[in-house]
């Protein structure tokens, strides 16, 4: 197991996100997902390892959402597609004026991988308009306060690889966690494959830059 600093897993996210093929501006968001369910005391290190060995490679556009706006609801027309719950959790956020709702009524539904990674983005929605919601997830569900925190309940029901989910409002009372630590621990196994992928970002030395010089080398520019 390894010892990592928030900070430190944000980069490892970020990189990895973008290695395994997508924009710098969604693995901006992966590592900003990954720092928000480790201070919650999530495994964010096995949820993104779970994922990106299902979308590594994988066109953005088959993992992005075909939204419609109904009246105060937002559906995915392919909802039977596994998606990636960064790009819906950006998706959502740049629609959340739509999803201003009266009591119980459904937020969005779908189907995507790794649905933990979702939640950072629903405290986000639950934030900024003041209303607790809740992930439905088969017969369970995880809530989160107005004030975007988290309900404290089973996460294992978060481990699953893909599944059909749904997010509603609730009136229901909410029991929130404690802030966690700014320390979180990765399976070896995880840092491995996340470290992988985060070398794809690495541009190799070529013949020329070695000759000229390029990079700081041996040498402390600081």
């Amino acid at each position: 197991m390894a010892d990592l600093s928030i900070g430190e897993l944000d980069t490892l996210v970020l990189k990895a996100y973008r290695g395994a093929g997508f924009s710098w501006g969604m693995a901006q968001e992966a590592g900003r997902a990954a720092t928000w369910l480790a201070l919650n005391g999530l495994p964010a290190g096995c949820y993104f390892d779970a994922l990106l060995h299902q979308i590594d490679g994988v066109a953005a556009a088959q993992l992005t959402p075909t939204v419609v706006v109904t009246g105060n609801s937002i559906e995915w027309q392919n909802s039977s597609q596994a998606l990636c719950p960064v790009i819906c959790g950006s998706v959502i956020s740049d629609l959340g004026t739509a999803l201003t709702t009266d009591n119980n009524a459904l937020l969005f539904s779908g189907n995507l991988y790794s649905p933990g990674i979702l939640l950072p983005f629903v405290a986000d929605i639950a934030r900024d308009f003041g209303r607790n919601l809740q992930i439905n997830i088969d017969s369970q569900s995880v809530g989160i306060s107005s004030d975007g925190e988290l309900e404290s309940t089973d996460f294992s029901i978060l481990q699953v690889n893909k599944v059909d989910f749904s997010v509603v409002e609730t009136s229901r009372e909410l029991l929130t966690l404690s802030p966690g630590n700014r320390r979180v621990t990765v399976s070896d196994t995880s840092l491995s494959y996340l470290g992988t992928l985060a070398h794809r970002t690495y541009v190799p030395a070529s013949e020329q830059s070695r000759e000229s010089g390029a990079g700081a080398g041996l040498t402390d520019n600081d």
